[in-house]
């Protein structure tokens, strides 16, 4: 954490069901610090099985 910003990376595993592979994402999220308090800047998942990409920007708020 820098001050008003904040990167939180991580990896999410769910177990798999009966006779499926067990599905895990790594993300990053990136947060800005607000008046009114912590606002979303910012995500990115990607799925670890298949190596797919998916980048979200989130809007800003007022």
């Amino acid at each position: 954490m820098l001050d008003e910003i904040a990167v939180t990376p991580g990896i999410k595993r769910y177990p798999p069901a009966a006779g499926d592979k067990a599905i895990g994402y790594r993300f990053t999220d990136v947060f800005v610090k607000r008046e009114d308090g912590w606002r979303v800047a910012a995500a990115r998942i990607r799925r670890e099985t298949t190596g797919a990409t998916s980048v979200h920007q989130c809007s800003r708020t007022a």
